[in-house]
Formats: C-alpha cells, structure tokens, sequence
C-alpha cells in the first residue's frame, strides 16, 4: 500500500472506536522543519496544540509507567502491596494532569473537544480501578486480575490514542532531520511510544490515508517506512534524469564500447559495430522485462489488501520517482550489468529481444547467477596465476 494513497476521511470500521473521534484531529505540523507547512491557524491556536502535546507526553508517560509497574504483579513476581505507594502518587499525577486537559477543552475547537473528552473518560475508567481506587493491595486473586486486565486494555487505548495526536509532529521532525530520499522506520522510532505492533500498522494507514497532515511524506505502509520528499523542483530534475538522461547515457556507452572496438583490439570482446544493434535491442527489451515485473509486484501488492487496497493514482508516479530515485539508477546500472552478464556468458549471437526481456523480468536471480560465475572464473584464474608463480620459482 504504497502508491498514490489519496482519500480524504479514513475508514474507521477496523480500528478501534476509541480512534473515531481523533480520526478527525489533524495533529499540528512542526512548521520549523523544511517543506514541512503548518496548517492554517492562528498563533493561539498552535500554542494550544503545543500545551495539548505536551500533556499528552505527560499522561502517556504516567499510564505506561504504571503499567510496567503493574506488570511484575500480573506474572507474579511481586505482590500488588509492594506498589501501593507508587500507584498512589501516579493517581495523583494523572488527577492533576486530567484537570489540566479538562482547561485545555475548554480552550478546544468543536472537533477538538470530543478527542479530548474520549482521552478523560479513558482516566474516569481507570480512577475507579480498584488496583487504584483502593491503592491497598488487597484483592482477592480473581479480582486483581479482572482489574489489570482492565488497566491493560485501557491503557492500551490511550496510547493509541495519544500516538495518533503526537507522533505527526515528532515524524514531521524526524523527516526535517535527514535528507530526500530517506527513509524513517515507522515501527522502530516509535514503539516506545506505541508498543502493539497492530495498533502502529493501524496508525501508519491513518497517516498515510491523510496526505495533508505531512504533505512532504511519502509512507510505504507494507513495510513500515515513511520517506522524506525533495522540493518540487528537484523532483522535476529527477524526472528528467530517469528518462530522458539516464537512458540516454546508457545507450550512448553501449554505442562507445561497440565503436571502441575498431580501434583496440581485445580477444572475444563482444561489443562490435556488427552487434550494435543487438545490444540496443537487448537493452531496451531487458529495462521492459524490469518495468513490467515492476508493474507486477506494484499490482499484487495493491491486491494484498482486500478490505482496503491501494488506489494506483500516476498523480503520484513523479512522488514515487522521487523517493526511489537511487534505487532507480542501481537499476539502469543493473541492466547494463544483465546485459554485459548475457554478452560474456551466453554469448552475442544468443541474445534475442525475447531472451533479454525474461532476462530483465528476472534480473535479480540472472545477476545472483552471473556473480556465482565470475566468483568461479576469478577463483580458476587465480589458482592458475599462483601455479604460473609457483613455477617460476
């Protein structure tokens, strides 16, 4: 789910319902960061959304605290009376942190105020645990197990629910740090903050479903990576460099080692003026074996996803260029490499437009077997030269 990701509003069905109202708060976007824009709103606005964040921190930083805490007691390694005094004084943290949040909705837009209503009923649940209403340590086993089991789901649903207001700003800023091109681990950076892997790949599709909150992102969801984008206008010059250049240069190199070859003279070099068109057409027959296995795996990937598949827009192809331009130009190397590869191993007169495009089609295994064949001629000629050696001592 990779390519032209466009729809506006998330479908909310799969994800959690405690997710629906923040479904529709665009998190702020730290506009400091370069291509990185802040939505349009007044100062007071984004100081709210900075005291906002910054509760947030607080609040999930109290919640999963305790619940690392709490988690000795459900494996039995503590008893609960050992953390009578931490919950104490964590419920007291979290009252305090619940009142500053209840200011802050008063201060909230309309389609603000829900999001933050959801984050304090999610306390009125927990503040009524037992494990924190009583604070004593003494439950019955049963009991006291209902109750984390209770602390675990909640909290669960605060850290999503707190990733999905925050983790834009941090990702936009993470994004302003490296260079186009590059990528940030979606999973890595941010499973302290979100540790269920589920509820992170459910976040990622949200992010990914709302281009507008970090316009300059390019999020390749399958694998957990969000790429930063270069400015419009290096994405022009890309363009221009995948196309008409590149393949120019690649083409112009194969005409210069044909025509090379009148002038020196190289014992079964293949590259001659008789073959030129041969190695064109090889070329040209080996980079459309590569963009159709492309068009393949971009296809079935799109139709991985039943419930929600890819929307397959070229709006986005100049986007996708962009964030994979080295890879593309490994690949120009590579095929010249395929092509060299059928030249010296199956010879010139083997290679034909059909042979060269299964070829490109699969180029990654012709490559891995052309390697394995020049490990073994090095390897030969190399015990030849030590034996030349040998006998000239």
């Amino acid at each position: 789910m990779s390519i032209g990701i466009t729809p506006k509003q998330p479908p909310l069905g799969n994800f959690p319902k405690s997710a629906i109202a923040t479904a529709r708060m665009a998190p702020p976007v730290d506009g400091s960061q370069q291509g990185n824009q802040l939505p349009a709103a007044s100062p007071n606005n984004y100081q709210f959304n900075e005291a906002l964040n910054k509760l947030l921190y607080q609040y999930r930083a109290e919640v999963q605290d305790m619940r690392t805490a709490l988690e000795v007691v459900r494996k039995g390694e503590e008893p609960l009376d050992t953390q009578v005094n931490y919950l104490k004084l964590t419920y007291d943290n979290l009252n305090k942190i619940a009142a500053d949040l209840e200011q802050q909705e008063l201060l909230a837009e309309a389609d603000q105020v829900e999001s933050i209503r959801k984050l304090l009923n999610l306390w009125e649940q927990l503040k009524y645990n037992p494990v924190l209403a009583k604070a004593d340590g003494k439950l019955e086993a049963q009991e006291q197990l209902k109750c984390l089991n209770q602390i675990e789901r909640i909290t669960r649903s605060i850290e999503f629910l707190i990733g999905y207001q925050t983790i834009p700003t941090r990702l936009a800023k993470w994004l302003g740090r490296t260079k186009a091109e590059y990528y940030v681990p979606f999973h890595r950076v941010f499973e302290d903050e979100v540790p269920y892997a589920e509820d992170r790949n459910k976040l990622i599709i949200l992010f990914a479903l709302q281009p507008d909150i970090l316009p300059d992102a390019w999020f390749e969801t399958a694998k957990g990576l969000v790429y930063r984008c270069s400015k419009k206008s290096d994405r022009l010059a890309k363009w221009g460099f995948v196309f008409p250049i590149v393949p120019a240069i690649s083409l112009a190199f194969i005409f210069i080692l044909c025509i090379a070859a009148q002038f020196i003279a190289l014992p079964s070099w293949p590259f001659q003026p008789a073959n030129l068109m041969t190695f064109l057409t090889g070329w040209g027959a080996i980079g459309a074996g590569v963009l159709v296995h492309l068009l393949i795996s971009v296809y079935k990937e799109s139709q991985r996803n039943v419930e929600l598949p890819s929307v397959l827009s070229f709006g986005t192809l100049g986007t996708l260029i962009d964030v994979k331009f080295g890879m593309i130009m490994l690949k120009y190397l590579i095929i010249l490499v395929g092509l060299f590869g059928m030249a010296f191993t199956v010879g010139v007169e083997s290679i034909s437009p059909v042979t060269a495009f299964l070829v490109g089609y699969s180029l990654d295994s012709f490559i891995e077997l052309f390697s394995v064949r020049l490990d073994r001629l090095s390897t030969e000629q190399l015990v030849k030269l030590k034996q030349q050696l040998g006998e000239d001592k």
